[in-house]
């Protein structure tokens, strides 16, 4: 029904919100890919500068993640060389630290992949606001006009 108590029909029914697409600007200049990286954290690093969602103010999280990264594959890589346990001084078995290490530094370069919207739960969430303001800004302007 419409303010005058009348049911829209078909001729009467006025169209909805229009979606308007956003482009973003890229603002980012990359830095270069430090020499000490191996092929696999090059990889990680140009699918970084790829993203284009950054800003130059991301530079410090980048160089986070790069370092984040590289201490995790170092502590893997204890792991695959020593194993989950370990003998401690005494003789007994007892948990890797760089199992702790990798887990730690694996879970923070997964929280700073989400803050550089680099996961599919995040990029979704943040196309989902992105059209919400949308649809409130063609709301807003509808009761202005």
């Amino acid at each position: 029904m419409n303010a005058r108590g009348e049911i829209n029909t078909l001729m009467q029914a006025k169209p909805g919100p229009r979606r308007t697409t956003k482009t973003i600007s890229r603002s980012f200049t990359p830095q270069a890919a430090p020499s000490t990286l191996t092929e696999p954290q090059k990889q990680i690093f140009k699918e970084i500068a790829d993203n284009p969602y950054l800003t130059d103010a991301d530079h410090s999280l980048i160089a986070e993640f790069i370092t984040l990264v590289t201490l995790r594959d170092s502590a893997f890589n204890s792991l695959t060389e020593q194993g989950l346990l370990i003998d401690d001084a005494k003789g007994s078995l007892k948990k890797n630290p760089a199992y702790q290490i990798w887990r730690e530094t694996s879970a923070a370069a997964l929280h700073i992949r989400e803050h550089l919207l680099m996961t599919p739960k995040v990029r979704m969430m943040a196309a989902l606001a992105v059209n919400i303001e949308d649809e409130a800004a063609d709301e807003l302007a509808a009761l202005v006009s």
